[in-house]
C-alpha cells in the first residue's frame, strides 16, 4: 500500500470524501443563507473557496482533476453581489451632469 507521509492512499480518499462532503455542505448552506453561527455570507464563500482548494490539492494526491467549477464560483459570485447590493454612485461611473 503507498505511502504519502504517514498516508495511505485510503488515508487520502477517506479524507478526500469528507472535504468534498464538507464542501457540498457549505455551498449548500451559503445558497439557502443557512450558515453555521458566527458566519456570514463572505465567511461562507471564503470557506467553500478553502474548502474546494483543499480538495483539490487531495484529488491532486489521488489522481481526481476535480474543484469548484465555473459555474460554482459564478453562483458564490451571483449570491455574494446579492447581499452586497448595488454601490451608489459607483466612483468608477461618474454622474453625468445634467444639462441646465
Amino acid at each position: 500500500m503507498r505511502k504519502i507521509g504517514t498516508f495511505c492512499d485510503l488515508d487520502l480518499e477517506l479524507l478526500y470524501a469528507s472535504v468534498r462532503l464538507a464542501t457540498q455542505s457549505w455551498k449548500l448552506w451559503v445558497r439557502e443563507d443557512a450558515l453555521p453561527e458566527g458566519y456570514d455570507i463572505e465567511g461562507g464563500i471564503e470557506m467553500v473557496a478553502d474548502l474546494s482548494s483543499l480538495e483539490t490539492k487531495l484529488g491532486d494526491w489521488l489522481g481526481v482533476l476535480e474543484g469548484p467549477t465555473e459555474e460554482d464560483l459564478g453562483e458564490m459570485e451571483e449570491i455574494l453581489q446579492e447581499e452586497e447590493g448595488p454601490s451608489p454612485e459607483n466612483v468608477l461611473q461618474f454622474p453625468i451632469a445634467s444639462e441646465e
